[in-house]
């Protein structure tokens, strides 16, 4: 997630921005033959995260500094705990050293924080995920701390998802009409993601074909009712999708894809071939048959699991296959948003959203104290 030439980059910024035209102290103290060694030591319990970082300052200051760390990104590590050895030129050791605690401190305690609100929701099936409330220019840092720490990723940038929030929906003039031009306009690969903030909303945007349902500031009970109207029209949707495979004429194959149950409709070669994903199973597994108000549990003994290349269509392809805008579907994502805490978060995850989506996780992360120890 972090390319290397991209934090070098950064590195090489940050350096200058600290040092500017020299540190006047070390430069004045150190020798050319002086030596240090020294040792990351961690004063608080928490996820660490940042190692490559930290070691990528020292290399773009000189190359001559050995780091051997203990742990890696992602492990918990507790007050006390010795994190890495260093050794190297007194003078890069000591120029570098605040900048490459800044990094690793700031990224651990973001990886800390986002841990902590992974873990306040686990007996739920919903994933924590960013905002693009970030740190300027440090946005890829803070996102893989994020991802480090245990969480999903929202949109990197405004190019990556069409967010329609309430001031694109004044100026398109409703849900409806703001969906029907993105969808003219962006490319296939991209989603549509709407914030409502009213039932009303929610079923409009539903109706209208958005890919991503984001509730935003909604009392727990609202948005309780909210995922399950999302639920109930999705059934239907699949249902009579299902009654146009079976008027086909399809036969079905077998899938399991995690949570969510994939139907294929296939036909012989020189016939058109469809495929529809079929809504999840009550109970989060399961395989669907023609008949779409039965539903069996996935054996593994007798079932195909093709669960890797789901959600795609995975019927025989020939030139006259087309997939009809009817048939081609997939599930709607809820997100949760607004007034999401540490004492709020398993309240929201109880609705059965799929993702929530908090800034605190970033914006408000302490930083984890770690101290580089000169011996």
């Amino acid at each position: 997630m972090l390319s290397k030439f991209y934090v070098r980059e950064h590195i090489k910024s940050a350096l200058q921005e600290d040092i500017g035209f020299g540190d006047i102290t070390t430069e004045n103290l150190a020798g050319e033959n002086d030596f240090l060694k020294a040792e990351l030591n961690t004063r608080n319990d928490g996820v660490l995260c940042g190692c490559e970082v930290f070691k990528q300052v020292f290399d773009v200051l000189s190359g001559e500094v050995e780091i051997k760390f203990y742990f890696k990104d992602g492990d918990l590590i507790k007050k006390g705990d010795k994190i890495a050895d260093l050794k190297g030129p007194a003078k890069d050791v000591l120029m570098g050293e605040r900048l490459a605690l800044n990094y690793i401190q700031r990224l651990s305690g973001i990886a800390t924080e986002t841990r902590k609100y992974q873990d306040a929701i686990k007996p739920y099936h919903a994933k924590i995920v960013d905002t693009r409330k970030t740190t300027p220019n440090f946005r890829a840092f803070e996102k893989y701390s994020v991802f480090t720490g245990g969480g999903a990723l929202h949109r990197f940038n405004l190019s990556d998802c069409a967010m329609i929030k309430d001031n694109h929906i004044k100026l398109a003039g409703s849900i409806t009409e703001a969906v029907r031009k993105l969808r003219e306009k962006i490319s296939f690969t991209h989603k549509i993601e709407v914030e409502c903030d009213t039932f009303e909303q929610v079923k409009e945007a539903v109706e209208c074909g958005a890919d991503i349902i984001m509730l935003d500031n909604m009392p727990v009970d609202l948005m309780k009712q909210a995922v399950e109207y999302v639920a109930a029209k999705q059934l239907s949707s699949y249902a009579a999708k299902s009654e146009e495979c079976q008027r086909a004429g399809s036969q079905e194959v077998k899938l399991f894809n995690n949570s969510s149950i994939d139907k294929i409709s296939q036909q012989p070669l020189t016939e058109t071939n469809y495929s529809t994903q079929t809504p999840p199973h009550p109970q989060g597994k399961g395989v669907c048959h023609d008949n779409l108000s039965t539903l069996q549990p996935f054996n593994p003994s007798t079932d195909t699991d093709l669960s890797p290349y789901s959600p795609i269509a995975l019927s025989p392809l020939n030139s006259h296959t087309s997939i009809p805008p009817y048939l081609h579907t997939s599930k709607i994502i809820v997100e949760a948003s607004g007034n999401v805490n540490l004492d709020t978060v398993n309240s929201i995850a109880s609705t059965g959203v799929d993702i929530i989506s908090s800034s605190a996780i970033v914006a408000k992360a302490p930083t984890l104290d770690l101290a580089l120890d000169i011996e």
